[in-house]
């Protein structure tokens, strides 16, 4: 881990993917070099040939440059003696949706609850790879400025970084209607914007 990079335990991201995994590797890699680090990161198997029910876990010791750390051993829910990245891999092959996905790998891995310390989840598509080194950080800052807000979302671009994707939702008639453009230039337009009434959970 560099000096200027602190791990928050009572955040976890967690990253569903398929069996198209070709993204993965570039969405790890940012993830692990944020200037805050989940404490823990759960990747979440959602192949028809996904992983054993029994999660398997880690601990990164170091996760500096591309992802690519020392594995110092097992980790037990809760344990904290390691200093590092907890990594868990967890099975979800019924799984049909993004949510479903994710509810179906956060029982049973001890990390949230009463005597969990996850506090905040970090939900990431493995197509959904943080830009710039400070994501985390920011929404954890928006997070602690505005502690009424349940849901912060992103403003999400295409993979290049050029064009938005979406910035947020609001209500019309009987749906919900998209404040940008896809692919509409981003030139920092919507950065300013606040409330919205929905969001991508893509990085939310």
């Amino acid at each position: 881990m560099r000096s200027d990079q602190r791990i928050d335990d009572s955040v976890a991201a967690v990253i569903p993917c398929g069996a198209d995994t070709r993204y993965m590797p570039a969405t790890l890699a940012a993830v692990l070099s944020q200037s805050v680090l989940p404490g823990a990161l759960i990747v979440v198997d959602c192949s028809r040939h996904g992983y054993a029910v029994v999660p398997s876990r880690m601990v990164l010791a170091d996760v500096e440059g591309h992802g690519s750390g020392d594995v110092v051993g097992d980790a037990a829910p809760g344990d904290v003696s390691r200093r590092g990245v907890s990594v868990v891999v967890v099975g979800a092959p019924r799984a049909r949706s993004f949510a479903q996905a994710v509810s179906e790998a956060m029982p049973g891995l001890g990390l949230a609850g009463d005597s969990g310390r996850v506090r905040f989840l970090w939900l990431l598509h493995d197509d959904s790879r943080p830009m710039g080194r400070r994501c985390l950080e920011c929404l954890l800052e928006v997070k602690s400025n505005t502690p009424s807000a349940d849901v912060v979302g992103v403003k999400q671009l295409d993979w290049d970084g050029d064009g938005l994707h979406d910035v947020g939702r609001y209500a019309y008639g009987h749906g919900l209607v998209s404040l940008v453009v896809d692919g509409e230039p981003d030139q920092q337009q919507y950065d300013d914007r606040r409330d919205v009434f929905a969001v991508s959970l893509a990085g939310a």
